[in-house]
């Protein structure tokens, strides 16, 4: 079936011709593992550096936490600007070219900032490229998992996308400490450089992988890269869904506020809270998370799944414990800020972590017509709310570095209330 592409500049048939080279199916040999391979390539790039980016921001402005957190903020809500007008479009373009050139573009985006960081001393050229590349869709693509839905059974999917989160949970765990330990033995650079090298290794992944949508299996969407693009497809998928797909929109609404905060924040806010935070404790804390989070999506799910527990409960179980974790947290640095604790307390949250596996799996139930757009639409949902959710936490670090996690508390005590709603018999 052939692809109706109408890019704003009318160069359609160079883009269509592109499109179809890059998407060459080979769909019968492509196995849902494979899709791992490209991932955690991507992902360990970005986990090398990720302890170490926040002591570099704060020394840039002068060691002013706060100025530092303000410029993160406006980068990821321009990035998350970008990516809610293009994230739609781009699931219509996965279900009507195949997933291999739209995660392609999901490497591109998280190679690109830390490109520039090889390159450029003065991080305003980060701030300025890690906004700018959310017109790719953001790193975290809607893709790797249409891919893995597209190889497996409806019934297997849960337990298969929880088996990828635990495989790059491992990365999160391990990466982190390696990188500031890499730092303390070479420099910085060294660490920017073999970030590059490993994303670059992820492109070449993409490019030999199969394609897991077959020609028989693509639609035709008719693809409009314009700020009607990301009204649109919401509007018609709201219209469309029915009452369990809107709690899900919602549950999505509170979880991606959680999200955006924490990825912008925190990092900040325990350095402020807890006397001598380091570089160091940021590794450890992936660990213990990571660590976390291969025990959930590793072994507790897929045992659990075994068992016959339905994706309801398994949800509003995920959801409790993070709502009493965050709780936890909120009390424990509000009255004795203590590391030990703070990650012993991570480590016992972190082992229910399977939401968002069970998450997708409803998600993606009964759409394989439109599971790129349906998906991409949920990534545009994630991205409308990164452009409220960023300024939002940093305005109240402003106030202090306990109210990001009081914030925190409250959008899961949102999302618990409609989890619950989720789970009540209809009728």
């Amino acid at each position: 079936m052939i692809a109706t592409i109408e890019p704003a500049n009318g160069a359609a048939p160079l883009l269509q011709r592109t499109l179809t080279w890059t998407s060459k199916s080979r769909a019968g040999n492509a196995r849902w593992w494979y899709v791992a391979s490209a991932s955690l390539l991507q992902f360990l790039g970005i986990a090398l550096v990720i302890p170490i980016l926040p002591r570099l921001k704060s020394q840039f402005f002068g060691g002013d936490l706060v100025t530092a957190a303000r410029a993160q903020a406006a980068s990821e809500t321009a990035r998350a600007i970008l990516t809610a007008l293009v994230s739609s479009e781009l699931g219509k373009l996965s279900d009507m070219v195949g997933r291999r050139p739209i995660m392609l573009l999901a490497v591109l985006c998280a190679l690109a900032p830390i490109a520039c960081l090889t390159v450029f001393s003065n991080l305003w050229f980060y701030f300025i490229i890690f906004g700018l590349v959310g017109a790719l869709g953001g790193e975290s693509s809607f893709v790797f998992n249409a891919y893995i839905a597209d190889c497996s059974p409806e019934c297997d999917r849960a337990r298969r996308f929880g088996m990828v989160g635990a495989m790059t949970a491992v990365v999160f765990a391990l990466a982190p400490i390696v990188g500031t330990q890499l730092e303390s033995r070479t420099s910085t650079w060294t660490v920017f450089c073999v970030c590059v090298c490993v994303e670059v290794l992820g492109c070449v992944c993409v490019f030999l992988l199969p394609e897991s949508l077959p020609e028989e299996r693509r639609v035709t969407h008719n693809v409009k890269m314009s700020s009607e693009s990301i009204v649109q497809p919401l509007r018609e998928f709201i219209r469309k869904a029915n009452t369990r797909m809107h709690h899900l929109i919602a549950v999505r609404i509170f979880r991606g506020c959680i999200m955006g905060g924490r990825q912008t924040v925190i990092l900040f806010a325990l350095a402020e809270l807890i006397p001598y935070w380091t570089d160091q404790d940021n590794g450890i804390l992936f660990i213990v998370i990571g660590f976390g989070m291969i025990i959930s999506q590793g072994l507790f799910l897929p045992c659990l799944l075994r068992l016959s527990f339905k994706e309801i409960p398994l949800l509003l179980a995920s959801q409790l414990a993070s709502t009493c974790q965050d709780g936890i947290v909120l009390l424990l640095l509000g009255l004795y800020p203590s590391k030990t604790l703070l990650f012993c307390i991570l480590l016992l949250g972190s082992c229910f972590s399977w939401f968002d596996p069970v998450f997708t799996k409803l998600v993606a139930a009964g759409q394989e017509g439109d599971l790129g757009l349906v998906l991409g639409v949920f990534q545009s949902v994630d991205a409308l709310v990164a452009c409220i959710a960023p300024i939002l936490f940093t305005t109240l670090f402003a106030a202090g570095g306990i109210w990001p996690f009081a914030l925190i508390f409250l959008f899961d005590t949102l999302a618990l209330i409609m989890v619950i709603v989720l789970a009540r018999p209809v009728g």
